[in-house]
């Protein structure tokens, strides 16, 4: 009606194969993705990640990104700052929401 429209954030997208992977961080509240891949090479943030639950192949779902990202990995959810989410990198699910 008054011209707003919600801007959607640019995706970084890599291409793994024939699926797209892209951080964490460019997946809209709601949406769910499984874990492609941990680029960090900081074993600390490795180890941590690991702890609560966050490797490949599991899956997740965003719940909330500010002020921090708010996860749900299986029955449990986990805040990570901003650092952290940029190196999760996910492929998108298509049953979002």
């Amino acid at each position: 009606m008054f011209g707003f429209r919600r801007k959607r954030r640019k995706r970084n997208r890599r291409r793994k194969g024939n699926t797209v992977t892209l951080p964490l961080i460019a997946l809209e509240d709601g949406e769910k993705g499984i874990v492609a891949s941990l680029n960090t090479k900081h074993n600390e943030k490795i180890k941590k990640l690991m702890a609560i639950g966050i490797l490949p192949g599991t899956q997740l779902q965003l719940i909330r990104s500010f002020p921090a990202y708010v996860l749900r990995v299986d029955n449990t959810q986990v805040a990570v700052d901003k650092d952290i989410a940029s190196e999760i990198y996910v492929t998108p699910l298509d049953d979002s929401k």
